[in-house]
């Protein structure tokens, strides 16, 4: 999570954001044990591409913890994939 303090660092955020010089990484549990190598995930959402990674990182019983990746950005992407 990142927080900014002042104006300015919000607005150099939001450049930066914009740029993709900042890497998102996401964390999600999910049912049933997800298979060990990276899954890409490219199914289009709105008519429009998206592209998304998950890696698992731990599985236990039937949940695992993936790390996702993003790579467009578009609205409830890790939801709809």
């Amino acid at each position: 999570m990142i927080i900014a303090y002042t104006k300015r660092t919000a607005r150099n955020l939001s450049d930066m954001f914009a740029k993709r010089e900042i890497k998102k990484t996401y964390v999600a549990i999910v049912k049933e044990k997800f298979p060990s190598s990276t899954i890409t995930l490219d199914e289009r959402i709105d008519k429009k591409d998206a592209l998304s990674f998950a890696t698992s990182i731990a599985h236990n019983h039937n949940k695992s913890l993936l790390e996702i990746n993003i790579k467009t950005g578009r609205k409830h992407q890790i939801k709809k994939h």
